[in-house]
């Protein structure tokens, strides 16, 4: 088990960018704390749930940064959202096979 007691991610940014628009642009991210992480859950819970948190952060920033690129880009978001989600689950099985790792 690992527990993640305090993380603190400030000073992110994303780097946003549109091939159709041949633009991108530098959105800066809100602090991200997270207090007592992967509590009764294994390493793959915690990286699961820190990966998580960090990709909903993302996803809100973008749909609130309010211009017409970051409103299509946010629904971009939501899209990539669902492919990350499939790449933890499958990262989730793999670091539960690994020795030691998983349950």
């Amino acid at each position: 088990q690992v527990v993640i007691r305090k993380l603190i991610l400030k000073d992110a940014k994303v780097t946003v960018s549109s091939g159709a628009l041949k633009t991108s642009m530098i959105i800066p991210l809100l602090p991200i704390e997270m207090e007592n992480v992967g509590e009764g859950k294994d390493i793959a819970g915690t990286i699961s749930e820190v990966l998580t948190r960090i990709i909903t952060e993302i996803g809100k920033t973008l749909a609130n940064a309010g211009s017409g690129i970051a409103s299509g880009i946010g629904s971009a978001a939501e899209s990539t959202g669902d492919a990350v989600n499939k790449t933890l689950d499958s990262s989730i099985k793999l670091i539960k096979k690994l020795p030691g790792l998983g349950k």
